[in-house]
């Protein structure tokens, strides 16, 4: 098995390894004490055969305390186990959030709404492993160990045959574990394919019925439906057929042990009596080895989870940590009023496992970038030339490989990019991108969504003088619900709302990307409009001439000749 994913995950639990042990000390005891109640129930009944003895007074109270421990064990194992469920879940997500408040943002659509959410469902997956499954496997271990150990103790060759049966049992879980991982990953891929096709679906429910796909649509689910099925038919044999392996490898060993017992206990009352003991010992520490081996060879799925978070979680950070400030007050480092930027021998370039990639100079092209406080700048270039690149730069969602930006202020001052603190920054700096995200609840909890908190909320007359000057007025009202990333909104509305919820906050630096790109004239003229009018620095990536002819100057972006 390889379990070099869910591995990677163990050193973000560390906090929690108190509470691991009390998870595996109460499985252990628990699982312990119920083979000891079945070892004494089967030594009662061979004397009682073999030797038509009954049992000593003393077996029956030990018996009842054992019964009581093993109630409270077991009260104790599901409690602590819960408890460390939650702990674990919490820890996990923590970790994801924390990365993804530091990640590099997206490049082909990286912590997206739909990531998110299948990253949260991972960790819900994962948390009963590390706080139930882990301690149980562990707690197996154990209790096989012990009945080798207690075999070998009764009879030296039982005890031998009971190991040999234990390594076959590992030996046939692994050679199965390969068809296994195969299966699920089958399993995992025909179902991810099936969500993803139903959410498409779903998402763009008007251009399927628009444009007559229905019947297209229908056939390609019913095909991921059955490639779903097939899936899970072959992985479900697989499982039967492992599991029926190590059942003829149990009993195999069981007649064994019952042949070598009979043989020794031949004409020996004694020895016939301890047969039966010998034979729950057993099957215990077989059954302990075929349960842990069970659950191994059925962790695939887990191991896809933990791949995914280990993945998310460990994302290089937009910002290294060294580059920001650790003395110095983050409210004293930016100049009041509006920052320009410069850009000096910047290069930046990206190639991602998904085969997106993007570059913004090259080799011999570094590019050079001065913008005056409260200069409007508009940036043009073909496609893949980086101008999005580049505004992700100015917003230190990216980090260039060569090269620095500073921050201009009116008086003069200038300060690195990396120096302030991230809340300085965002309440200084807003960035509209082309896919920007509207949120669940109204139109006025979108705009006030991002305000600083130290900054005062505009009243609802601003808000809809704003919405107004975008062209809004009486088409959206503050109360109106948006619906999922605002889908009861046109698209055109949808990125006026979003260019209206960055400009609230008064940012000394506005960066808008192609917000007029699918607006019809009126649109586009509103928006334009507004973005001539802000009092403050404004860059805006464009293709239309008519929304570039509004800023005060146009920057070309040349797409790289060769690779950077």
């Amino acid at each position: 098995m390889n379990s070099s994913a869910l591995a990677r995950l163990i050193p973000l639990l560390r906090p929690e390894r108190a509470g691991l042990l009390r998870s595996f000390a109460a499985s252990m005891a628990s699982a312990l004490c119920l083979t000891a109640l079945g070892v004494l129930a089967a030594w009662a009944v061979g004397r009682a055969v073999v030797l038509h003895a009954a049992p000593p007074a003393w077996l029956w109270p030990l018996v009842a305390a054992l019964v009581v421990l093993r109630a409270v064990l077991t009260w104790r194992e599901m409690d602590v186990s819960h408890v460390m469920a939650f702990r674990v879940l919490a820890r996990l997500r923590l970790s994801l959030f924390d990365a993804f408040s530091r990640a590099r943002p997206t490049r082909r659509g990286r912590h997206s709404g739909r990531e998110a959410s299948t990253l949260l469902t991972d960790t819900e997956r994962l948390e009963f492993f590390y706080a139930h499954t882990v301690a149980q496997i562990a707690a197996q271990a154990v209790v096989a160990v012990g009945c080798i150990v207690a075999a070998t103790a009764v009879r030296p060759v039982a005890g031998v045959v009971v190991l040999v049966g234990a390594l076959a049992l590992v030996a046939a879980t692994r050679l199965s574990a390969r068809a296994g991982r195969r299966a699920g990953e089958a399993e995992q891929e025909a179902r991810e394919a099936l969500s993803g096709r139903i959410s498409e679906v779903v998402t763009a429910t008007r251009e399927v019925l628009s444009n007559a796909m229905v019947s297209r649509v229908l056939r390609d689910a019913l095909a991921l439906t059955e490639r779903n099925n097939r899936a899970d038919r072959t992985k479900a044999l697989v499982i039967t057929a492992a599991s029926g392996l190590r059942e003829v490898i149990v009993g195999a060993v069981a007649v064994c042990v019952l042949l070598l017992g009979v043989v020794h206990a031949a004409g020996d009352r004694d020895s016939a009596a301890v047969l039966a003991p010998l034979l729950v010992v057993t099957l215990a520490g077989l059954a302990a080895v075929a349960d842990a081996a069970t659950t191994l060879t059925q962790l695939q799925p887990l191991e896809a989870s933990a791949a995914r978070v280990a993945g998310a979680i460990a994302d290089a950070p937009a910002t290294p940590e060294g580059e920001k400030p650790t003395g110095a007050s983050p409210a004293a480092m930016l100049p009041a009023g509006p920052l320009g930027i410069r850009l000096r021998d910047v290069r930046f370039a990206y190639e991602d496992e998904d085969g997106a990639s993007g570059r913004l100079g090259g080799p011999g092209v570094n590019l050079d970038v001065l913008i005056e406080p409260g200069e409007h700048v508009g940036v043009r270039g073909p496609s893949g030339a980086g101008k999005s690149t580049l505004l992700g730069l100015m917003a230190r969602l990216l980090t260039p490989q060569a090269g620095s930006l500073e921050l201009l202020g009116v008086d003069g001052g200038r300060i690195s990019l990396g120096e302030p603190g991230e809340g300085e920054l965002r309440a200084r700096v807003a960035y509209v991108g082309q896919r920007a995200t509207l949120f669940s609840g109204t139109v006025r909890e979108n705009l006030l969504m991002g305000l600083p908190e130290s900054q005062t909320a505009p009243t609802d007359a601003e808000l809809l003088g704003l919405l107004g000057r975008l062209g809004l007025e009486g088409i959206v009202t503050l109360e109106a619900p948006l619906g999922e990333d605002g889908l009861r909104l046109s698209g055109g509305q949808r990125a006026r709302v979003c260019l209206a919820r960055a400009i609230v906050g008064e940012p000394s630096l506005l960066l808008v990307d192609e917000v007029t790109a699918s607006l019809d004239a009126a649109a586009e003229s509103a928006i334009t409009e507004v973005l001539a009018w802000y009092p403050c620095t404004v860059v805006l990536v464009s293709h239309r001439p008519s929304t570039l002819g509004t800023t005060d100057r146009v920057i070309d972006v040349a797409a790289p000749a060769g690779p950077g």
